[in-house]
């Protein structure tokens, strides 16, 4: 999968919402979900605040649709904001374990993560609030 990066370069336009479509409801922002790991800070990208407090109080793996549209991991590497690219596997393994899928990390983030508020602007790159 490609990271931001590369997506901003391929598309040579400037990105201003968060990865992915976050359509849903009245709203095109995104809940940027900050969980600070060990060796890295893990980013998911969230609908709705609402969402995932629903999903928080009755965690299903099912869900997982309701609340993210991406399946995807971004970090900064160390804090919540920086340049985002795409957390490579290894570094989920680090901070999850080896036999955890894409939806049990997203799934661990949600739960555990920090909701950092909405993200809609992209500078140099970076998400900002």
């Amino acid at each position: 999968m490609e990271n931001l990066n590369t997506m901003q370069k391929r598309n040579k336009e400037p990105k201003t919402k968060a990865p992915g479509n976050y359509k849903k409801g009245n709203t095109a922002d995104a809940v940027k979900i900050f969980y600070k790991g060990k060796e890295a800070d893990l980013i998911v990208f969230a609908n709705t605040e609402d969402a995932v407090l629903a999903y928080r109080a009755d965690p299903q793996l099912t869900e997982l649709p309701n609340v993210v549209d991406v399946f995807q991991v971004f970090t900064a590497g160390r804090g919540a904001k920086g340049n985002l690219g795409e957390a490579s596997m290894s570094q989920m393994q680090l901070e999850f374990g080896n036999d955890k899928s894409i939806e049990q990390v997203i799934d661990a983030i949600l739960k555990q993560g920090k909701i950092s508020g909405v993200e809609n602007t992209v500078s140099n790159n970076s998400f900002e609030k």
